[in-house]
């Protein structure tokens, strides 16, 4: 793997180099162009794109693609925990919930990419069909999105995934997001929703003037801000 990546590196500056020593060449533009579409033109062009965004899809420490190897082994587990708890956002984003969701409906396939839309009619005439999303892809981090999605623009809806790479970030997301807060499961303890856990208004309003005295805090919001101001003061004075 590390031969192959150098080797691919290489190829990459030298096409880069080639490429401007033929762009500062002496002659017309004609001649020039022509050259250059002999040099990055057609599929040989189309070919270094593809290595140039594989290239980059392993720059900063992109460590995603090879979660899946070492997630394969214990997926059946993996997809058992995910039908028996159930997960819950604690944030407007529902969408690593619909994920979830989706990944248990096609949990049977084996194929390596699968669908992320469905066609529906739309009007009366025989053409009038329109393209639904099945599930939402907003919340796929950047890092993974080049590997799970079949468009490297992430404005863009993709019509398929690849269906490991996606099941890898689904996991690793429900971890984080447990670890943050952002998901809680229902009836468990350590993961339960925090927001049950906050008291009420009507018990902050009883219980602040209590609490601001054993903390040493002001009770309004002028006095409070008028103590902050007086302690950056100081700071700044000494």
């Amino acid at each position: 793997m590390k031969e192959k990546r150098e080797k691919q590196t290489d190829e990459l500056i030298t096409t880069l180099r080639d490429t401007i020593t033929t762009y500062q060449l002496e002659g017309s533009s004609e001649t020039r162009l022509q050259l250059l579409e002999t040099l990055i033109g057609g599929n040989r062009g189309q070919q270094i794109l593809e290595n140039c965004e594989e290239h980059l899809a392993y720059t900063g420490n992109n460590y995603y693609s090879f979660m899946w190897r070492y997630l394969k082994s214990n997926r059946s587990e993996l997809i058992k925990m995910l039908e028996s708890l159930k997960f819950k956002s604690t944030t407007q984003n529902k969408g690593l919930e619909q994920a979830i969701s989706f990944l248990l409906k096609n949990k049977h396939k084996k194929s390596e990419w699968i669908s992320t839309i469905y066609t529906r009619k739309n009007g009366m005439n025989k053409n009038d069909w329109e393209s639904v999303p099945l599930v939402d892809l907003t919340w796929i981090p950047e890092g993974w999105w080049r590997w799970i999605s079949s468009n490297r623009r992430k404005n863009v809806y993709p019509n398929k995934i690849n269906r490991r790479h996606f099941e890898a970030c689904v996991f690793y997301q429900v971890r984080n997001e447990l670890k943050s807060g952002d998901l809680c499961i229902e009836g468990s303890e350590q993961y339960a929703d925090y927001r049950e856990q906050l008291i009420s208004w009507d018990k902050y309003r009883q219980n602040l003037h209590t609490f601001c005295e054993q903390a040493g805090l002001p009770t309004t919001a002028g006095e409070f801000k008028k103590q902050v101001y007086d302690k950056l003061y100081f700071l700044e004075k000494k």
